[in-house]
């Protein structure tokens, strides 16, 4: 025997059913907030502070609990080149070509599932009396000028022994 379903019934179906997916969705999104308050933050830490140009530096990874942290994507935040950390936290890097002497840059790190984290650091310049000739716009003359020197002082010293041999 067939039982009837009265109108008042099929009405009240899609109200129940919208009802257990407002359920599933407040339960989805109150766990995705609980995970988020749960995530750790990264810490990053560095053997020094200060870099040459072009010196590589080890970056540590660990969480704010002390456990290194493997497979984090460490860089530098203005650029240059990308490392991933391994199973003891550790990524290398390369201190970027810089414009200025004592510039600062942010390293950064993330990983999926934790906060990411940074630290700060400084490249210097090494200056050398070669980069500041050629990097001159007075360098042509200044090299004629030393060229000239070394010919005329050759050429005396070239006389001077020729006068000593005879």
């Amino acid at each position: 025997m067939r039982r009837k379903t009265s109108s008042h019934s099929k009405q009240l179906l899609p109200l129940v059913f919208l009802t257990i997916i407002m359920l599933f969705n407040i339960i989805h999104v109150s766990n995705l907030a609980t995970a988020q308050e749960e995530q750790l933050n990264l810490v990053v830490t560095l053997d020094k502070r200060t870099f040459k140009v072009n010196e590589h530096f080890v970056v540590t990874v660990k969480d704010e609990n002390g456990n290194s942290i493997e497979g984090a994507t460490v860089g530098i935040q203005s650029g240059g080149g990308l490392s991933v950390t391994d199973s003891e936290g550790l990524a290398q890097l390369v201190a970027p070509e810089v414009k200025e002497d004592n510039t600062k840059i942010t390293i950064i790190a993330q990983k999926l599932g934790y906060i990411s984290g940074t630290t700060t650091a400084w490249v210097t310049k090494e200056i050398n009396i070669f980069d500041i000739i050629t990097g001159s716009p007075y360098s042509p003359i200044f090299f004629a000028g030393i060229f000239l020197i070394f010919a005329v002082s050759s050429r005396r010293c070239f006389r001077g022994i020729a006068d000593l041999l005879r």
